[in-house]
């Protein structure tokens, strides 16, 4: 709403402007200076107004946000107000800070006039940036902690430690085909990276085992979820980490193991992590049998679609792999990090194992 100033409050108008702590600019319907307080003329590297005066406000702000900002003085010189928003200006001198900005449109008697409040927040922008890059290196450190635990299982089951790798690969692709947000995306690949932590429990002649397990050895290896589960029960996942681990061999009618969980019981994250799991573990390579067939992978899971298997996810899977051409990546080293940096492509497919 435009708010009319009469030429007799104009000297209280003024005064009350140069005393406040925040920069005010006033702008013609062209977008140039007609008056800037104190403030604004100091922020901006100015000594007097005359100065600054009749410059167009754009030759202020970096080429970075210069499109963005004529927008947005277009808009307020139309009338239309605008929320608060950051851009990147600079000085007479051309040193750029960051300030926050916003404008609404007044009238000093009849001449329509706009209005902008500057604030100068690059001391917050750099707080900004450093908690950020702070909590990306303990993120960072937190990850690699947990996947050094994960990887402890190479060296008494190589095979555990190349399935989680993979499954954690296809399950983040699964979940951007399914619309997951980033956020939650780090989520499932985090949980499908340390699905198997809990066979670090299970004896290795056990995992290694190139015959049929007995009726006790498979008991052993059922409890690899809740063992998974405890293992990481003391941290503070920013996502449901643990749920995954000890959710990722349920199935939707009951039948898994080891809570006989049904339907939406089953996080949705669990959910991906099992078609991916079984998907990988079938196509690949296993000390008790040899790699079977891709096409039986998917057989597999599109038979028991919404039985076994969450139907979104299973369509999503047979998307990827028929439609998209998913191949799997060849991992270079050790890394549980990267997943997608330091990858080839790898023509042989993969499968995990119900153990």
């Amino acid at each position: 709403m435009k708010r009319e100033i009469k030429e007799k409050e104009l000297k209280v108008f003024f005064e009350f402007l140069e005393a406040i702590s925040d920069g005010i600019i006033l702008l013609d319907k062209k977008g140039k200076v007609l008056y800037a307080n104190q403030t604004s003329l100091q922020m901006f590297g100015f000594k007097h107004l005359e100065e600054g005066k009749g410059i167009d406000a754009l030759s202020f702000v970096s080429p970075e946000d210069r499109k963005r900002v004529s927008r947005d003085l277009r808009l307020l010189i139309m009338g239309k107000g605008k929320k608060p928003a950051e851009y990147r200006v600079k000085k007479k001198n051309g040193t750029g800070f960051w300030v926050e900005a916003t404008g609404s449109k007044i009238l000093i008697g009849k001449k329509p006039i706009t209005l902008v409040t500057v604030r100068n927040i690059s001391q917050r922008k750099k707080a900004e940036k450093m908690a950020q890059e702070s909590l990306n290196k303990l993120k960072r450190i937190f990850e690699e902690t947990v996947f050094a635990l994960a990887s402890t299982i190479e060296i008494r089951d190589p095979y555990t430690a190349g399935h989680q790798r993979r499954v954690a690969y296809l399950a983040s692709v699964l979940g951007k085909e399914l619309g997951l947000p980033e956020e939650r995306i780090e989520g499932l690949r985090l949980g499908a990276l340390t699905h198997d932590v809990g066979k670090i429990y299970v004896p290795a002649e056990i995992l290694n085992k190139p015959t049929k397990l007995t009726s006790l050895e498979f008991g052993l290896i059922k409890q690899h979820p809740i063992i998974g589960y405890n293992i990481l029960k003391g941290i503070e996942f920013a996502w449901p980490v643990r749920e995954m681990i000890l959710q990722h061999h349920e199935r939707l009618n009951g039948s898994g193991y080891p809570c006989g969980l049904k339907g939406d019981q089953i996080i949705f994250e669990a959910r991906i992590l099992a078609v991916a799991d079984v998907v990988e573990a079938m196509s690949s390579y296993r000390p008790y049998r040899p790699a079977l067939e891709l096409e039986r992978a998917l057989e597999e899971i599109s038979r028991n679609k919404g039985k076994l298997y969450d139907p979104e996810v299973v369509e999503a899977c047979i998307k990827l792999f028929w439609e998209k051409s998913f191949i799997w990546p060849k991992f270079e080293g050790n890394s549980f990090y990267d997943l997608e940096g330091n990858t080839s492509p790898e023509k042989t497919p993969s499968k995990p194992n119900e153990r």
